[in-house]
């Protein structure tokens, strides 16, 4: 991402255009911390190219898990010790799971109507 400050727009030939010094910074950002969102999902096929359909779909369907059992557990400590988790990491991963598990339906949804057009003799 980067931030330009400039003096203003002006409207040379019906067209705008930035008026003054264009000053760039660049922001770092770091994605340290474990709620920072990563780009993920494609490490399972990065780290083993040559895996099988069934290994990729099985990695899948554990992380969903994981971020399921992830959400389920911050749930239980927001209503036993509220001091030792704050409410919005408790939503961010309610909706995490929620999304994760939505997508899982929706693909088991698309299989299965697909192996039925095939498996269907016309």
């Amino acid at each position: 991402m980067e931030i330009v400050n400039t003096r203003g727009i002006e409207f040379s030939g019906r067209m705008p255009s930035v008026v003054g010094a264009h000053s760039l910074q660049k922001l770092n950002m770091h994605t340290t911390q474990d709620r920072h969102i990563r780009p993920g999902g494609l490490e399972a096929i990065a780290q083993d190219p040559t895996g099988s359909f069934a290994d990729l779909l099985n990695k899948s369907i554990q992380s969903v898990e994981e971020t399921a059992n992830r959400s389920s557990d911050l749930s239980a400590r927001a209503v036993f010790e509220p001091d030792s988790v704050e409410l919005h990491e408790v939503m961010l991963a309610a909706e995490k799971s929620r999304l994760a598990l939505n997508f899982t339906r929706t693909m088991a949804d698309g299989l299965v109507r697909t192996f039925k057009e095939i498996t269907n003799p016309r």
